[in-house]
């Protein structure tokens, strides 16, 4: 059973994959284990297969703050690093996460006015 509020869309530009997620607040770790795991073994195997994929990305909003060590590991074990690290939100905490296979050039966090989470740009 997956946590049902969890939302993601994903496109294929060329031949990366880029999938933006929004985790919502107190989700429980197994849940969010499971939806995730299975989500990465269906994006890194058959997807990686049929479109020939070079890079996969996921950002987005992962309220991460209770299981970011969980986070971490899992994504690590398909060769997702994160490259966010510092707080993306107003009140403190890395709730904004970037986890890709290539290597990003640059990457800029920034407050901006009209939300309490940061801006987070990436650059390759």
């Amino acid at each position: 059973e997956y946590v049902s509020d969890v939302e993601t869309v994903a496109v294929i530009i060329q031949s990366s994959l880029f999938v933006c997620v929004y985790v919502p607040p107190n989700s429980p770790w197994n849940k969010v284990q499971k939806f995730f795991t299975d989500l990465l073994n269906e994006y890194t195997v058959q997807l990686c297969e049929q479109h020939n994929l070079s890079s996969i990305t996921f950002f987005g909003d992962f309220n991460a703050t209770r299981f970011y060590d969980n986070l971490l590991q899992l994504f690590g074990q398909f060769g997702l690093q994160q490259y966010v690290d510092r707080p993306t939100h107003r009140d403190g905490g890395i709730l904004d996460l970037f986890f890709t296979n290539a290597t990003p050039s640059r990457v800029c966090i920034k407050p901006v006015y009209f939300s309490d989470h940061f801006f987070v740009g990436v650059s390759f």
